[in-house]
């Protein structure tokens, strides 16, 4: 029998986590090893499941694995044979298994959290993509949700968003230039946000990205200097963003 939300996690100091996880979803939890990441494609036939959640450590995002960055296997295991990524698929990790706890009794108790700034977005943006902030904040405005913009060569500053992101917004967006460490109006430029400048204690916030490689774990030695786990470990809900080159407005972020 197939079940519904299956969470694969790695046997270290995380794995409670799963097990919490698990427990919240009615799911099955798997200790995930190289065997079983072998033969992942197989266990996804086997199961079918709606939902696949793997938890682990900063350091295991690093990992490759027959010749792909980890996270793309798991995410090439997961497709059909049109090609096409027939499970709900994330990772939960942080820079300590008590932020990663933290992100998941977020998410299971989201739609009952109550906190300042719920029905309110910031959009972050490089002047050159604005025209897609402007179609996403209208988005924004049908489900009552109000934007506040912080706009390049206007309002837009590292200063400026430590401080509106500081107010808490249930969701962010983000379309910057971006690396694994970083993100700019820039390629070449100042960075506006890293995680040395001390991203503060976040609500359940679900934070968007445009930036290129901001989720490109494989790339760096040091998953402390990743500014995407910054964000979900000051207790961002979620983070989604890409692993390579990211297009938006006719150029590369």
């Amino acid at each position: 029998m197939g079940s519904k939300y299956l969470v694969l996690f790695e046997p270290n100091d995380f794995s409670f986590v799963a097990a919490y996880l698990a427990a919240g979803r009615m799911g099955v939890a798997i200790p995930i090893d190289e065997s079983l990441l072998g033969s992942l494609k197989d266990l996804i036939d086997s199961l079918s499941p709606k939902f696949l959640t793997v938890v682990c450590s900063p350091k295991w995002l690093c990992n490759w694995f027959n010749g792909l960055p980890i996270i793309t296997y798991v995410y090439k295991s997961c497709l059909d044979s049109d090609g096409l990524i027939r499970v709900n698929v994330g990772f939960i990790s942080a820079f300590s298994p008590v932020d990663a706890s933290f992100t998941v009794a977020s998410s299971l108790f989201y739609n009952s959290l109550s906190f300042d700034g719920e029905n309110r977005m910031l959009l972050v943006s490089m002047v050159s993509v604005l025209s897609l902030a402007w179609k996403v904040s209208r988005v924004a405005l049908l489900s009552n949700i109000s934007p506040v913009f912080l706009v390049e060569s206007s309002n837009l500053s590292g200063r400026s968003f430590l401080s509106e992101i500081s107010r808490g917004y249930k969701l962010v967006y983000i379309n910057l230039h971006g690396n694994p460490f970083a993100m700019a109006t820039d390629p070449y430029g100042e960075d506006i946000i890293v995680l040395s400048d001390c991203i503060p204690r976040l609500p359940p916030s679900v934070i968007v990205t445009f930036s290129c490689e901001t989720c490109g774990f494989h790339m760096i030695k040091s998953p402390e200097a990743s500014v995407a786990l910054g964000f979900i470990s000051r207790g961002a809900v979620a983070y989604i963003g890409a692993m390579t080159l990211e297009y938006g407005g006719g150029e590369v972020s």
